[in-house]
């Protein structure tokens, strides 16, 4: 029968660091896209300035995702992208969808 041993190590943390609940950080995180709208460019800056044409293909435009998008357009959370209209997220509600669907992306 394998032994045991319950060891307690110190660990220090950095000064400038903190440690925080997740629950806390996706507080936190859901404050800061609160009241906030992303442009195109803003949105490359958040994809690690991937093109326009990339971001199109792999969420606004992927079949994938049309059901959520959909919903998005309709409650204005995706606004613009018609023949001369520049597109418009809302952070709060298009920053989430990114994170659910990272994986998912064709990176």
């Amino acid at each position: 029968m394998p032994q045991t041993l319950k060891v307690t190590v110190p660990v220090e943390i950095p000064p400038g660091f903190v440690l925080i609940k997740q629950q806390q950080l996706d507080h936190l995180t859901q404050q800061a896209l609160t009241g906030r709208a992303w442009t195109m460019a803003d949105l490359r800056k958040v994809l690690g300035n991937k093109s326009e044409k990339w971001i199109k293909e792999n969420t606004i435009w992927n079949p994938k995702f049309s059901h959520e998008i959909k919903q998005m357009e309709n409650d204005h959370a995706i606004i613009g992208g018609g023949k001369g209209c520049n597109y418009r997220f809302r952070a709060s509600v298009f920053g989430p969808f990114l994170e659910e669907h990272w994986k998912e992306f064709n990176w």
